[in-house]
C-alpha cells in the first residue's frame, strides 16, 4: 500500500529544513518499517508516468491508500492537495509543525502538531498515538446518504 506525502518541498523556504527532518526522522520509519507503507513523494527528482509533475501528483495522489498532509508554510498546492484527498475519502493524516497558524477550516481537524524538538523516539511515539487515534474516524463527507 502506499501513502502519499502532501508536504513543503521547496528548500529556499523557511520551514523545509524542519519538515525534511520530520518526515527523515520521525514519518519515513513509522510509516515504511513499522505500518508497512510505502511513502510516496512527488518532488521532481523521480521519472514520471505522466506529461506533466501535477498529472503524476494528483495519479499518484489519487490511488494512494493514505495521505499524509503536512500544511507547515501553508503552501496553495498543499491546501490543493489536502482538499482533494478529504473530497475522495481517503484516510488523512493532517500534521503541522508546533506553532504554525492555521486557518480556520483545518482547524477543525484532529490533527498532529509535531514538536522540531525532543528525541526521534519521543516523536515518533506521538505519530503513532495521534495516527491510532485517527486512522478509523469516518471521512468527512459521508458515504452513505443521510437520511432526513
Amino acid at each position: 500500500p502506499k501513502a502519499f506525502a502532501v508536504r513543503l518541498l521547496n528548500p529556499d523556504l523557511d520551514d523545509y529544513e524542519d519538515v525534511q527532518t520530520f518526515f527523515d526522522l520521525v514519518v519515513k520509519p513509522v510509516i515504511e518499517d513499522e505500518l508497512g507503507y510505502r511513502l510516496v513523494v512527488i518532488d521532481g527528482r523521480q521519472a514520471y508516468e505522466h506529461a506533466r509533475i501535477d498529472q503524476e501528483i494528483f495519479a499518484k495522489l489519487h490511488r494512494s491508500s493514505i495521505v499524509l498532509a503536512d500544511i507547515t508554510g501553508a503552501r496553495p498546492n498543499c491546501f490543493l492537495e489536502l482538499g482533494y484527498a478529504l473530497g475522495r475519502c481517503l484516510p488523512t493524516m493532517v500534521m503541522v509543525r508546533e506553532g504554525a497558524s492555521l486557518p480556520f477550516d483545518i482547524t477543525t481537524f484532529s490533527g498532529l502538531h509535531w514538536k522540531v524538538s525532543g528525541s526521534a523516539e519521543d516523536r515518533k511515539r506521538a505519530f503513532r498515538e495521534h495516527w491510532n487515534a485517527i486512522r478509523n474516524r469516518p471521512s468527512l463527507v459521508p458515504t452513505e446518504p443521510l437520511i432526513s
